[in-house]
């Protein structure tokens, strides 16, 4: 027991350096990229544009993860952290150490990643992805906090 604490309590020292970077990172992308302007030809236009998506695409990810990482962290404060959110068992330690954000077991991770590819040949149902939606939103990362912390 006091192995996993020491375990888990790593790996909470990791997400909390991990966020830092990523809110340093974010922090430091949305305030100075700037496109070149484009003075050129279309294909010129287009490799800014393309660059400009690259990097929307790549801070989407980070924010993504900031979230994730915000989620485990407040797990933590619960005394939660660990936990599958859908069948309440432990997570194992060895699927923490590789996403130490993971929100379920394996077993039940199997189950949702089947459940999606299994659904996908079907047509729509848009009242199940609201559900879905709902029962799977991730919480707002404030960034007011990020700034605050910047200056």
């Amino acid at each position: 027991m006091a192995r996993r604490r020491k375990q888990l309590e790593k790996l909470r020292q990791y997400l909390c350096q991990r966020r830092e970077a990523l809110r340093r990172v974010l922090g430091e992308n949305g305030q100075s990229f700037e496109l070149p302007t484009s003075e050129g030809d279309v294909a010129d236009a287009a490799t800014v544009a393309g660059v400009q998506e690259l990097h929307y695409q790549a801070m989407e990810l980070e924010v993504q993860e900031l979230a994730l990482i915000e989620h485990a962290l407040r797990k933590f404060q619960q005394e939660t952290y660990g936990l599958c959110e859908n069948c309440g068992r432990q997570i194992s330690f060895a699927r923490l150490e590789v996403l130490p954000y993971a929100r379920y077991c394996v077993r039940c991770q199997r189950k949702l990643e089947e459940c999606d590819q299994s659904e996908a040949w079907h047509p729509a149902n848009w009242e199940r992805v609201y559900e879905m939606e709902r029962r799977y939103e991730e919480p707002e990362v404030d960034f007011s906090r990020l700034e605050a912390e910047r200056r």
